[in-house]
């Protein structure tokens, strides 16, 4: 069962398609609202979404770039009056997949959306979900940004330099990709997300520089790519390191010389739109092995952001705990008033290989899994059991101040292991922990390790 938004003022055009695709067995919500359907599509993501342009209190344009916002994944289909095909001409550049005029043949549109819907799920490579979900969890991550990652996008989010984030996954580059173009001159422009691994690679190319009619069998029609989408916004290229060699050529000449051709055409196609790549790959490693070319390599590594795996930022897992625990109880419908000692030694001596997401995941298991109103150590995944121990008397929900000593304790061990890394060298030492050098100053002097 696919999960459908339909945003339609008038309520017997409403009434119509609500009956219709919930008769096609779609979960449907009904909205004549601009303004509320924009709010849902902040909190939610639907498979499907069938909207209006024109709206009270806010425009399918602004909705539209909601959804933009929170997921590449979701079909949109812009419904609009004969007269107003311009509007859905620029909605199409601005992300989405087709539009239908009024008044439109119901069984046209049931098959355009269901044809739409089966190849979006082949390109990705995977079965949509069912029901509307959550958005992504990431913008609550952004406070736990470092210093040093914070300056870096203020000074390049009004700029056109290509950005590089790298970090192991779940340590939220995302994040930062996002982060960068909303707090820029850029934010009310397209935001393309591009999750390179999850298309199959015979498919990237078109994916990304589309492709013109009767370029390849199944090319029944001209299909605008990511970067055409764009515009003047930006497309975020992640997991950039797996991209195959022959299509690196390609998006090595879009970046020297700002154009592009789709897939079976000639026309040269200028880019405007601001690049940013990221890769929990070892791209110098994957240069070396001939896996990945030293020339794009270059062009991409102009501004390169590092994001700092969880496990050298122990102070944001009580924060990100609470803040997942905050979430979960609400959507789960559980009360939590008291969390044990022994949850908090779990939570913090654990070195999180999957971070940010990890913990997001354990933290869900444990609400689920929690008996009455408390969290302990039981209620955590058996993959924690390890590092265990018996439960002791309930706190309330922060660590009490044994645990900020072991914090603290484990923020120099990490401090100084970094140091002696990298041969006391300071600046290298600050920039591997993602932290600026007058933190590193402070922690250094904090603990004792001048």
């Amino acid at each position: 069962m696919y999960s459908c938004l339909i945003v339609e003022d008038e309520s017997i055009s409403l009434n119509i398609l609500q009956e219709e695709f919930q008769a096609a067995g779609y979960e449907v919500t009904a909205l004549s609202d601009g303004g509320e359907a924009y709010e849902q599509c902040r909190h939610m993501t639907f498979d499907l979404v069938l909207l209006d342009m024109h709206l009270p209190h806010k425009n399918g344009m602004e909705i539209l770039r909601a959804i933009r916002a929170r997921s590449t994944r979701s079909v949109v289909v812009i419904i609009t009056a004969y007269g107003r095909i311009e509007s859905a001409v620029e909605a199409i550049k601005a992300g989405a997949d087709d539009y239908v005029t009024k008044p439109y043949d119901m069984a046209e549109l049931m098959q355009k959306v269901e044809r739409i819907l089966r190849s979006r799920a082949n390109l990705l490579n995977v079965d949509l979900e069912e029901g509307p979900r959550e958005a992504p969890s990431e913008p609550s991550f952004q406070d736990t940004l470092s210093a040093q990652v914070r300056d870096v996008i203020r000074k390049v989010k009004d700029i056109d330099t290509t950005v590089l984030i790298t970090g192991e996954s779940g340590t939220g580059k995302g994040v930062v990709a996002k982060e960068i173009h909303y707090s820029g001159k850029r934010a009310a422009l397209p935001f393309i997300h591009v999750n390179c691994a999850a298309i199959q690679p015979n498919l990237i190319e078109s994916e990304l520089f589309g492709h013109e009619k009767g370029s390849f069998t199944g090319a029944n029609t001209l299909k605008k790519g990511k970067f055409e989408l764009a515009g003047e916004g930006t497309i975020f290229l992640d997991e950039i390191g797996i991209m195959p060699l022959n299509l690196q050529s390609r998006l090595l000449t879009v970046l020297q010389d700002r154009y592009y051709e789709r897939v079976g055409g000639v026309r040269r196609l200028p880019i405007h739109a601001r690049i940013i790549a990221a890769t929990n790959e070892d791209l110098e490693n994957s240069v070396r092995e001939g896996t990945f070319r030293l020339d794009l390599y270059y062009r991409l590594n102009v501004v390169r952001i590092e994001v700092p795996p969880l496990r050298y930022r122990r102070n944001d897992i009580v924060m990100l705990a609470n803040t997942f625990i905050d979430r979960f109880q609400k959507s789960i419908g559980k009360n939590i008033q008291t969390i044990t000692d022994d949850f908090w030694d779990v939570l913090l001596r654990y070195d999180w290989p999957g971070n940010i997401r990890e913990l997001e995941n354990a933290i869900e298991a444990a609400v689920a899994l929690c008996d009455d109103d408390m969290l302990t150590s039981a209620s955590l995944p058996i993959r924690l059991s390890s590092i265990r121990q018996a439960p002791s008397v309930g706190v309330e929900r922060q660590p009490s101040n044994s645990y900020k000593q072991m914090l603290n304790q484990q923020d120099a061990a990490i401090v100084a292991a970094a140091l002696e890394k990298f041969g006391g060298h300071r600046e290298k030492t600050a920039q591997y922990l993602g932290i600026s050098k007058r933190t590193l100053q402070y922690k250094l002097k904090q603990f004792g390790l001048n």
